[in-house]
């Protein structure tokens, strides 16, 4: 019997490969690749920024549902003491997300994540719990945060410490997934980052177990030296790479990719109550993806395909609010005045 074909991979590699969902969501949708923003999303990387933010609330807007794109969330965070404290409802792991969707596992429900940041360090821990009676499904997540931000340098770990799913006899363990990454300003222009993740997970479905062991590297570089009084201009490449190994008692494939994302990117303020913000990204002629679990010709390597992506948006800022919206023409080439704004997000500073 030949190992199946394992959808946990291709999603893993999915993951690893999409754009990154951080700042308000809208804000680094539309600036590619900024990885150097502090922003009310960044958070989630590196909970240390939330020293560098003001006391805020913020607002996501989306679906209730879990596989909503975008989902809706938001949060509070406020002096408490000599540091600060932050308190974030619906906020999803979108590893957690796309594992347990791949074979109709229950996803995380409700859940909540708690902050204190003092100084140069912060930390949270997320929760979330259910418990399904009727359908005899079961999940529960929990997921630890910490970070450093020195100002020209930043350092975090994210790890999912439990995740497990059931429904009636089938299991989902989800856990360990390790994340560890860091920033560092090479100058006032020129920054870099990386990030290292390890992840291992097992279904057992109708008594048959499958385990998956994930890797995945990056690096960023990126120059932000074209500057003007109202815009500034980014670009720069990365480089990322990703392997997935599923195997059973009978047979073991694995899924690899890599690539090479270039960026291009520009904020520009308009007036003190507006921004325009845009990006363009595409893989940059080398990056193959390779899947083994399927067979011959199917498990040899392919290139990357069209992948060109651009991206605009805008902020509008009135005194202490600020409301950030993409273009919904980003992804059709039409702007729909019906449907001209995406991914709106609110945060509202005190």
């Amino acid at each position: 019997m030949t190992l199946r074909k394992s959808l946990l991979a291709i999603a893993a590699i999915s993951f690893l490969f999409s754009p990154a969902a951080l700042a308000t969501k809208a804000r680094l949708q539309a600036l590619q690749g900024a990885r150097f923003l502090t922003d009310s999303q960044l958070i989630f990387e590196n909970p240390a920024q939330i020293n560098q933010l003001k006391s805020y609330v913020t607002y996501e807007l989306g679906g209730t549902a879990a596989n909503s794109s975008p989902k809706s969330e938001g949060g509070i965070f406020k002096d408490m003491g000599p540091g600060k404290f932050g308190l974030y409802l619906g906020h999803m792991s979108e590893e957690q997300l796309l594992f347990r969707a791949t074979n109709g596992f229950l996803t995380e429900e409700n859940p909540v994540e708690l902050f204190y940041g003092m100084g140069i360090w912060g930390a949270s821990l997320a929760i979330s719990q259910s418990d399904k009676n009727t359908t005899d499904e079961e999940q529960r997540t929990i997921i630890a945060r910490f970070g450093i931000d020195a100002g020209n340098w930043e350092a975090w770990m994210n790890a999912e410490v439990i995740s497990k799913s059931h429904k009636a006899s089938d299991e989902y363990t989800g856990a360990p997934i390790v994340t560890v990454g860091g920033e560092y300003h090479i100058s006032d222009n020129y920054y870099t980052n990386a990030k290292i993740q390890m992840g291992k997970l097992e279904n057992k479905i109708s008594g048959f177990s499958t385990d998956t062991d994930s890797w995945s590297a990056e690096v960023f570089f990126l120059d932000r030296s074209i500057k003007t009084d109202k815009a500034q201009i980014y670009f720069g490449p990365g480089i990322r790479w990703a392997q997935v190994k599923s195997s059973n008692s009978f047979a073991s494939a694995k899924v690899e990719a890599y690539d090479v994302p270039v960026f291009i990117g520009l904020d520009y303020t308009a007036s003190s109550w507006l921004v325009f913000r845009g990006s363009v990204s595409q893989n940059f002629i080398i990056g193959q993806t390779k899947d083994g679990t399927v067979p011959s010709p199917g498990n040899k390597s392919n290139t990357i395909g069209n992948n060109t992506t651009v991206s605009t948006g805008i902020g509008l800022v009135w005194d202490a609010l600020t409301i950030d919206a993409t273009f919904a023409g980003s992804t059709t080439g039409q702007l729909n005045g019906n449907t001209l704004l995406a991914n709106l997000g609110m945060i509202y500073n005190f």
